[in-house]
């Protein structure tokens, strides 16, 4: 990148991430506002990743847009103002949004940007508070997020989900055509080889999928655009790949460095077994009180790890760890 270019990246940065500020503090009261905060923090990490993709900031950004998805979905889905921990501090949302203010595409970044930020009970959040796959533009994507969105959940049917996805690439009468070859299949094969035991195929995978990310950007825009230096799925799907312990390339090229340097310390209820944020003392599932019972330290691969234990009474999975369903609450011990 150019000296220009990348001056220029570095007042976007630090626009996106002001504006990004503003939307937090006045969501509060009007939860519209973190609908465009997390457009907004997700275009933050992108020309952050352009100026400097060793910036940490990178990563903060994206654990934001996906707090801020919470926060969305939240709002659309409950009675009642709530509280959430957004950006590291406890703020207020309040119900009333319609469910037309969350398209398909920003739950699927929302998700994604979670994920590429380690951040697992955000994730989890919108795995679990929005199941059906989005049938809007982008679907092959979004269908792409669904399979995401199942692992997240303890799911069973991931391979389907990935077929799903695979049919909706199909170029034939579609005027996207290109970009479902260079971008979604490549994307697809990288999950396929995530949950087996070839190292090698993995990592030839995520860089070709790199490499190709990059040229169809490069090709299609011809000027310097932020989607370039920064892939959301392959972000996430990398950090997946590192927190379960498989082999990834040094310096992928669309995978900020700056991000996989991020925390990845998880915690989650010692009840019901799901991923917390750090700042709860009630479990947002079981209502279980986190003050009485010390939240489990763990990691992704970790809260990944075992058979799910399925609910004899609403059939949830959970996780193998529950001693209580995070769904109807009915004991997981044995009689």
């Amino acid at each position: 990148m150019s000296d220009p270019a990348r001056e220029r990246a570095a007042r976007e940065r630090d626009d996106y991430f002001e504006i990004t500020e503003l939307a937090v503090d006045a969501g509060g009261s009007d939860p519209y506002e973190y609908r465009m905060g997390a457009r907004d923090a997700v275009l933050a990490a992108r020309w952050a990743a352009a100026a400097d993709p060793s910036d940490t900031r990178i990563g903060s950004a994206l654990r934001l847009a996906g707090e801020l998805t919470v926060a969305v979905l939240t709002s659309i889905r409950s009675d009642g103002e709530t509280s959430l921990e957004i950006g590291g501090s406890i703020r207020p949302v309040v119900p009333g949004l319609p469910a037309e203010a969350l398209s398909g595409e920003q739950w699927a970044n929302g998700l994604w940007a979670a994920t590429a930020a380690g951040d697992a009970a955000s994730a989890v959040r919108l795995a679990v508070l929005r199941e059906a796959p989005p049938g809007e533009s982008h679907e092959d994507e979004s269908l792409l997020a669904a399979a995401l969105a199942t692992w997240w959940r303890n799911g069973s049917d991931l391979g389907s989900r990935l077929i799903d996805a695979l049919v909706a690439t199909d170029p034939d009468g579609r005027a996207d055509g290109d970009r479902l070859l260079e971008i979604a299949v490549p994307l697809i094969r990288v999950f396929r080889h995530l949950f087996a035991d070839d190292d090698e195929a993995l990592m030839a995978a995520i860089s070709d999928a790199a490499a190709r990310h990059r040229a169809f950007h490069r090709a299609s825009s011809g000027v310097d655009r932020p989607e370039q230096y920064l892939s959301l799925p392959l972000t996430g799907l990398v950090v997946l790949a590192r927190e379960l312990s498989r082999a990834v390339p040094p310096d992928i090229d669309v995978v900020p460095d700056g991000v996989l340097r991020s925390s990845r310390s998880q915690i989650a209820c010692a009840v019901c077994g799901q991923p917390l944020k750090s700042a709860e003392v009630v479990c947002h599932w079981c209502d279980a009180d986190t003050t009485v019972d010390a939240p489990l330290e763990t990691s992704i691969g970790e809260l990944a790890a075992g058979s799910p234990t399925r609910c004899p009474t609403c059939s949830t999975e959970n996780r193998a760890t529950a001693l209580r369903c995070y769904s109807c609450s009915a004991s997981l011990l044995p009689d």
